[in-house]
């Protein structure tokens, strides 16, 4: 059997001639994923193999197989030839033999495509009930269904005493479970180890979860005198103020504690004034525990501290200490600024110095806020100390803290540099040669599989070097990605590219943006991976919603025949910018407010906005309720900055990008005279 640890002779000679800086083989800075660059580099290496491999594939596909084994025989030296063996045994694998399968995964195992044949195998022996052989196959895995099937494996071979413990670990979840799971927990529960607090432990997580379904599925393992109580749980979360019946129930006093908190957390979520008056109520017919006192005052001053109500404070400054937690923490400092309690918020920001609060006991972010509490209280000489520490640095605080003390701003690019010899003998390895091949046919998932194969366990200088590898391709994403799993991350040209260079101008001068922003937002939302796909459904290099994009299809009169269009670069860059310019022109062009309603959708920002008076925009942005906005517009600014100096501009000062929020009702007002002069 061929080694394919060592690169061949052809190998190497490819990689010779991969590692070319991509402005050889391109004929613009437009150095995104684009047919030129793959047209140039067929012309350098490859043409003929790549053109025999995708036939191989094809001569599969129609069950050729005399033609496809001659081409695949043929192939032995191009790096993806261990994906026409896999090819093949996926397909006639109902009649491979194990010593066949055995053999691909040893001698692949160092490739995605190992865990990909282990995966089909497997469930191809659970399906036929192979249990003994499931058992010499499995690996551990994080899959649930998986992990059932393995469950399965062990009380089907009489090894039901090492199942067990592992059950109750699956079974105790939110949502529900894969059905190859259902065995397993039939036989869980015939052993006795369903417990009625196990039950009542995952109605909760269900209810929680938003899964009333299941919690109701649920309550038949109940006895039949404790269903009723699972029953209000369930009102309750239709009708939170139902908690005042239930706080009548004469029933297990640890339960009707759990709904009654559940129900005043689920109020206050929208309604804390009345999620206040009906706690004050219960508090003097029920004996509620320490925890649960601090449960419910965390929930109602977190959300008056999202609404930026002075009630806030009251609340949460009366959770009891053993019950405050970071997040309490963080808006109890956020509060006390909003409403320029200056002395107060200096004390709390002095104890997270040591306890911590968001997870940042020592962040740039509470040391530029302790230094702007100390301004506000006219300590300027302590302030300026922390904002010229502060202004060293290449963050969105350092920026701020330089605009406080005028000083300019340190970019600190640093290059990283290798040999070519280096990066040659990096590019010759199997990993490396197959990522690049797969990237070059324009398959980017499973590059990107055998991208993290291929550098999982390197260490940091090893990953630096990876990662400029991929920036020499001009495979953006991986290279950003790759970087920032070490500590080198001044290399600018690197993790802040020029992708996609001339229609991002081309984009930003139609539609009036200011090009180094949408750059940020770009970098930002995908880090230059066109085909992109968010958690949400978000696509694209610009993470489009397919829904905005019909929207914006119709602005266009480009009407969309398919969502999968907004993964066409050209496509995502039009749709994108002209989404931005519609939200800078219905939020006054306020660029923090409009790359907060592009991530988070501006009926949420109009929510977020204060109600009466102006706010700072730095305050406003760390009082953003969604932590994932709140890091997002950061980034974007500081980001901002940084593209600018990559286009060759001198950065505008953030302080001028953070114009105050507007208050809904000046919003109001400036509306109301605008249509004024309108009419006159």
């Amino acid at each position: 059997m061929r080694n394919v640890t060592g690169p061949s002779l052809a190998a190497v000679l490819l990689a010779c001639a991969i590692v070319a800086p991509v402005h050889a083989i391109t004929l613009a800075p437009d150095t995104g994923y684009a047919a030129n660059q793959r047209v140039a580099d067929d012309r350098w290496y490859l043409i003929e193999q790549r053109a025999r491999f995708l036939q191989a594939e094809e001569a599969l596909e129609h069950r050729d197989m005399q033609r496809f084994a001659r081409l695949r025989d043929g192939l032995v030296d191009y790096p993806l030839h261990p994906y026409l063996e896999f090819a093949d045994l996926t397909r006639r694998l109902n009649t491979a033999k194990a010593e066949e399968l055995e053999a691909f995964l040893e001698r692949y195992a160092e490739t995605p495509l190992a865990w990909q044949l282990r995966h089909k195998w497997l469930s191809l022996l659970a399906r036929r009930g192979r249990w003994d052989t499931f058992l010499d196959v499995y690996v551990p895995s994080s899959k649930a269904a998986m992990r059932c099937q393995w469950l399965r494996a062990l009380i089907n071979t009489d090894r039901a005493d090492d199942a067990m413990p592992h059950v109750q670990a699956l079974w105790l979840a939110g949502r529900s479970r894969p059905p190859a799971c259902d065995p397993v927990f039939e036989a869980w529960r015939r052993g006795g180890h369903l417990t009625r607090d196990i039950v009542w432990k995952r109605i909760a997580l269900a209810i929680r979860a938003g899964r009333p379904s299941l919690a109701s599925y649920l309550t038949r393992y109940l006895d039949a005198a404790e269903r009723p109580l699972a029953e209000a749980w369930l009102g309750v979360r239709k009708v939170p103020t139902e908690v005042v019946n239930v706080a009548r129930l004469d029933a297990d006093a640890d339960i009707v504690e759990a709904i009654l908190v559940y129900g005043i957390e689920r109020l206050a979520r929208r309604d804390p004034d009345q999620a206040a008056d009906i706690w004050h109520k219960l508090r003097t017919r029920f004996a509620f525990s320490a925890s649960a006192v601090g449960t419910v005052h965390r929930r109602i001053g977190l959300s008056y501290a999202y609404a930026h109500e002075p009630q806030a404070l009251y609340w949460l400054n009366a959770i009891p200490e053993p019950a405050m937690d970071d997040r309490a923490r963080e808006w109890r400092i956020l509060s006390s600024m909003n409403h320029g309690e200056w002395p107060q918020a200096l004390e709390h920001l002095l104890e997270v110095g040591t306890t911590g609060a968001g997870g940042e006991p020592t962040s740039q972010r509470w040391r530029y806020w302790t230094a702007r509490a100390l301004e506000a209280m006219a300590w300027h000489d302590d302030a300026d100390s922390i904002y010229a520490e502060l202004a060293r640095d290449r963050s969105y605080y350092g920026f701020l803290a330089a605009d406080r003390i005028g000083w300019k701003y340190q970019l600190n690019h640093r290059s990283l540099e290798y040999s070519e010899n280096e990066l040659r003998r990096l590019a010759a390895e199997p990993g490396a040669l197959r990522a690049r091949e797969l990237y070059s046919l324009g398959r980017s998932i499973a590059a990107r599989r055998e991208w993290h194969t291929f550098t999982r366990g390197m260490n940091d200088e090893q990953l630096a070097r990876a990662a400029k590898l991929a920036h020499r391709w001009g495979w953006h994403g991986r290279a950003i990605i790759t970087v920032g799993r070490t500590p080198h991350l001044d290399d600018l040209e690197m993790r802040f590219p020029l992708a996609y260079h001339d229609r991002v101008i081309e984009q930003a001068e139609a539609r009036r943006l200011d090009p180094a922003w949408m750059y940020a937002i770009v970098r930002q939302e995908s880090a230059f991976i066109p085909d992109a796909r968010s958690p949400a459904g978000a696509l694209g290099l610009m993470q489009i919603m397919p829904g905005t994009g019909r929207k914006i299809a119709r602005t266009l009169n480009k009407p969309l025949q398919n969502r999968t269009e907004l993964l066409d670069a050209d496509v995502s860059l039009e749709f994108g910018s002209t989404y931005l310019r519609i939200l800078l022109d219905d939020l006054d062009e306020h660029p923090v407010l409009a790359a907060a309603a592009y991530n988070a959708g501006p009926h949420r920002v109009e929510r977020w906005r204060p109600a009466e008076q102006n706010m700072s925009a730095d305050l406003w942005i760390e009082k953003v309720p969604y932590g994932e906005t709140r890091e997002y517009l950061r980034r974007v600014l500081a980001y901002t900055t940084i593209y600018e100096q990559r286009l060759g501009r001198e950065p505008v000062r953030l302080s001028e990008r953070l114009a105050p929020i507007p208050a809904r009702a000046t919003r109001l007002a400036r509306a109301e005279m605008d249509g004024k002069n309108l009419s006159e």
